[in-house]
């Protein structure tokens, strides 16, 4: 999967969560602090892009704090 798909993924799965604007979602946004997502939202996110993605988020994806390093480390599992 190309990291435009992935970050297409990603969007609608924020923008689904969370009823943020898609235009707010860039990669640098904190996705707690500036998209507010709550914890059950992120793991909804999570929960969705880990079916579409077929991956798993693991221990080591505390390292997502933007949503650039969310499509990071989904890129990094698709290798």
């Amino acid at each position: 999967m190309k990291r435009d798909e992935i970050k297409n993924l990603v969007i609608d799965a924020i923008a689904g969560a969370a009823e943020v604007d898609k235009a707010e979602i860039v990669e640098d946004a904190s996705i707690m602090d500036d998209l507010s997502l709550s914890s059950m939202e992120i793991m909804i996110v999570m929960s969705e892009l880990e079916t579409k993605c077929s991956m798993t988020f693991g221990a080591d994806s505390k390292t997502c704090v933007t949503v650039g390093d969310m499509i990071d480390y989904i890129e990094s599992k698709q290798q």
